[in-house]
């Protein structure tokens, strides 16, 4: 953004605001994915997965639900899954309603490492967010980034 002597700034145009966003998502993305790596010795999308199977009810979610959830394609996040699975901490099974459907489950060793990750993660986060806004905008700072989430994944579907 270029300012004029004397001028008010201008406001962001949306190529500047995509702009900061992006490449600030990239940092973060690069600090916790490194932070986790440190710490559990596996990658953010990896402790993503555990995370979002920890909230699920029963502990269990369809590939193609933790695909939406994440920004994993399905070749990608089966992938992971595999990685997963060979470190114990998921188990894959077919869903007994539609056999097309893979539901991932957390074994006991994956549940344990959600839950103790979690709050160390949830504290990672929070001192890195802290500041930025109050935590009451929160919500509509998510709300925002939920519609642009969803727009983004309509337009690539279509």
């Amino acid at each position: 953004m270029t300012r004029q002597s004397g001028a008010a700034p201008a406001a962001a145009s949306a190529r500047e605001l995509c702009t900061a966003f992006l490449d600030t998502a990239t940092l973060l993305d690069r600090l916790l994915s490194r932070a986790v790596e440190d710490r559990h010795g596996m990658s953010r999308a990896m402790l993503d997965v555990l995370l979002h199977l920890d909230r699920a009810p029963g502990g269990v979610l369809g590939i193609g639900e933790l695909t939406v959830r994440t920004s994993l394609t399905g070749g990608g996040m089966t992938r992971l899954v595999d990685r997963l699975e060979r470190r114990g901490l998921v188990r894959r099974r077919t869903c007994p309603r539609d056999r097309r459907v893979q539901l991932v489950g957390l074994t006991e060793a994956g549940g344990d490492l959600a839950r103790r990750a979690a709050p160390w993660y949830d504290r990672l986060l929070d001192e890195y967010l802290a500041g930025l806004t109050e935590p009451r905008q929160w919500p509509a700072v998510e709300r925002a980034l939920h519609r642009l989430g969803d727009r983004v994944r309509t337009a690539l579907e279509s």
